[in-house]
């Protein structure tokens, strides 16, 4: 009897003590950590009581192009949401790189008295593939669920960090893991004669003859992005094995416990360019595998936005793979999914919005600023050199581009010229000339489409200038290259 006395003493000691360092954690270094190692725990916190609609995204919520970061105004899906259900909170988890997992310890840590109801939770295509389940980014990821697991008291979530107890697998160990996915997973697709493992295709694009040029020389640029394309997308989608069907069951069991409803956001993927750079089979894979996750997921409850054909090439600023959009094309995606969750609130919060295209997508615009007229004569025949990168152009898909100027004169003569050089190293191999009398007039605006040559390459450089030959001034202004995107 004394022994279990003692052994009771000893056991509700060592418990407050736990308790008193928990307690002392919490209140001085648990927030700190909070922000170093679960930034999304941090956030949720901070909106738990303020937010009707949360939104859960990786970058593809709220990443911009330079050109369009200094756009005053909304720039992010969610806010979009918002500004069609102008009476609700809608707030947004967005961070790099996390997936369904991530968004399962997010929803394990809103309390019941929060008043957060409904969950808007993007779905990334790659995500379901191997180079995404393996990937190196996921120890860091593992870390940061560690530290949001609510199941265990802070000050243990902070030793088990110290002790490395998850899943710390370093880079060569993920590097075996997605290897062997790669060379196990055999993809059918019987429509285009297609059976090869995802290694094997890999194998076969980066020996193609479709990434030669003219040449006969292989582009390595353009291997190395085709192979991470395949790598990205090329994957067979098994509702049984794959890991992330498990996760986002899990995220539906935890709303259903929670009353909070769904609300499942598949992103855009650009098939316009994978199937440039692929074939057709490769959009069709995506395609049968977005329909797999469709057909899984219609009898859950949960709503499901299929947006992954929504934007077509314009509306990615970025190379993929990547779900980075012009801020457009977030808006068109946004109207997609605030139209859908109309099943869960009355018509009247909804404000109808009508997408009008933006007239400019088709347009990037590159411009050597003059604003005052610049002459070209006998004792100064050259005008400005404009350089482009030829890997910028294979990386807009575009095979013109137009050059334009603005002067009050005419050229009648044959002298005057537009010159472009194709250049690799300091060599010259290739260049022309365009007569300024062959340039088509509007007002005092004159333009030019020049088509590139199948010759270059992704590593050549192209100069253009003004040359003028003739024994007549010529005075220009405002020399542009407006890249055209069909």
């Amino acid at each position: 009897m004394e022994l279990m006395k003692k052994i009771s003493l000893k056991l509700f000691l060592f418990v407050a003590l736990v308790f008193a360092v928990n307690l002392l954690y919490k209140s001085t270094l648990w927030s700190g950590d909070k922000q170093k190692y679960a930034g999304s725990l941090d956030s949720l916190m901070n909106m738990t009581n303020n937010t009707d609609v949360l939104y859960l995204a990786c970058s593809s919520n709220v990443s911009n192009s330079k050109e369009e970061k200094q756009t005053k105004g909304i720039s992010s899906i969610s806010g979009f949401i918002g500004s069609q259900y102008p009476e609700l909170n809608i707030n947004d988890i967005s961070v790099g790189a996390i997936h369904a997992n991530v968004f399962v310890s997010i929803l394990e840590n809103i309390k019941e008295s929060s008043s957060i109801k409904t969950i808007v939770v993007s779905v990334n295509m790659r995500s379901f593939g191997g180079d995404w389940i393996y990937s190196y980014l996921e120890s860091a990821i593992e870390q940061s669920i560690l530290v949001m697991n609510d199941k265990i008291p802070p000050v243990f979530r902070r030793f088990l960090l110290s002790l490395d107890w998850y899943d710390n697998k370093n880079v060569k160990e993920r590097e075996a893991q997605f290897l062997e996915y790669w060379k196990l997973d055999t993809i059918k697709i019987p429509e285009y004669n297609v059976k090869l493992t995802t290694h094997q295709w890999d194998s076969v694009v980066a020996n193609s003859d479709r990434y030669k040029n003219i040449k006969g020389q292989f582009d390595y640029n353009k291997i190395k992005f085709a192979t991470e394309i395949v790598k990205s997308y090329a994957y067979t989608l098994d509702t049984s094995k794959n890991i992330r069907f498990k996760q986002f069951d899990k995220l539906i069991e935890i709303a259903n416990e929670k009353n909070i409803k769904l609300v499942f956001n598949i992103l855009p993927e650009n098939l316009d360019k994978i199937e440039l750079m692929i074939g057709a089979e490769l959009p069709f894979l995506i395609k049968r595998n977005r329909d797999i996750l469709k057909e899984y997921y219609k009898n859950k409850g949960v709503i499901l936005v299929d947006n992954l054909e929504a934007l077509n090439n314009n509306y990615f600023y970025e190379n993929y793979p990547t779900e980075h959009y012009t801020i457009k094309g977030k808006e068109i995606i946004a109207n997609e999914v605030a139209i859908k969750m109309r099943d869960y609130y009355s018509t009247e919060k909804f404000i109808e919005k009508e997408i009008v295209p933006d007239e400019n997508i088709n347009k990037v615009v590159k411009l050597i600023q003059q604003k005052e007229y610049i002459t070209l004569n006998k004792n100064k025949p050259y005008g400005i050199n404009t350089y482009l990168n030829s890997i910028d152009i294979f990386k807009s898909e575009l095979d013109s581009i137009t050059l334009s100027y603005e002067s009050l004169q005419f050229v009648n003569n044959d002298s005057i010229l537009l010159v472009v050089q194709y250049y690799n190293d300091t060599n010259i191999f290739y260049w022309e000339k365009y007569n300024l009398n062959t340039f088509a007039k509007e007002g005092n605006i004159y333009s030019k489409e020049i088509k590139f040559p199948e010759i270059i390459d992704s590593n050549d450089t192209i100069r253009m200038f003004l040359w003028n030959n003739s024994s007549v001034d010529f005075s220009y202004k405002n020399l542009m290259l407006v890249r055209n995107k069909e």
